[in-house]
C-alpha cells in the first residue's frame, strides 16, 4: 500500500463521517477493498489462484469488511 492510500484511509476514518451507502462502500473500499486486490495479486503470485478480476477482488474485501463491523455491532 502506497502512502497515497494510507492517507486516503486516515482521511475517511480521522476526519469524515459516514452518513450514505454510497460513503459507507467508499470507505470499505479504502480499508477493506485495496486489501482484497492485494490479496488476489499474493495468491495469483504465489500460483495459488487465477488472478481475480478486480471488481471480484474489491468485493471480498467489502463483504469482509461489513462482516467485521456487523460482528462488532452483534458483540
Amino acid at each position: 500500500m502506497d502512502i497515497v492510500a494510507i492517507c486516503l484511509i486516515n482521511h475517511f476514518v480521522l476526519c469524515l463521517q459516514v452518513e450514505t451507502i454510497e460513503e459507507y462502500d467508499e470507505y470499505c473500499h479504502y480499508v477493506a477493498g485495496l486489501i482484497g486486490h492485494g490479496l488476489s495479486r499474493l495468491f495469483h503470485a504465489a500460483g495459488l489462484e487465477d488472478l481475480a478480476p478486480d471488481d471480484l477482488s474489491n468485493s471480498m474485501g467489502l463483504f469482509l469488511q461489513v462482516y467485521a463491523v456487523v460482528y462488532i455491532l452483534m458483540s
